[in-house]
């Protein structure tokens, strides 16, 4: 191999050793950008985890009082009931002492 053939060779490995240098730094930055953004979406992950964990007890928390507010209404309703029957039996008595007369 001539000496000219020699300097060819050790600068065609210096390039591929510089191209192999630029390659890893790259490599390296993309891989501490990912790293960064990982924990970025970690963090998104975890607040939608969190607000969805908040949602559910809201949910639960609406559903115990939809469930109280229906016992409530059932409750007027029965009161409501017996209201008219004592207002029906009042009407009753009255028309009675009045003997049917207006």
């Amino acid at each position: 191999m001539t000496n000219e053939e020699m300097q060819r060779v050790m600068e065609f490995i210096l390039e591929q050793q510089a191209q192999f240098t630029t390659d890893l730094q790259r490599l390296t930055e993309n891989q501490a950008q990912m790293g960064q953004f990982q924990a970025h979406l970690a963090n998104v992950m975890l607040e939608l985890v969190e607000a969805h964990t908040r949602t559910e007890n809201h949910v639960a928390t609406l559903a115990e009082a939809l469930t109280l507010t229906n016992e409530r209404l059932a409750e007027l309703a029965d009161s409501l009931a017996h209201t008219d029957q004592k207002l029906d039996a009042l009407i009753d008595i009255v028309r009675e002492g009045r003997n049917g007369k207006s």
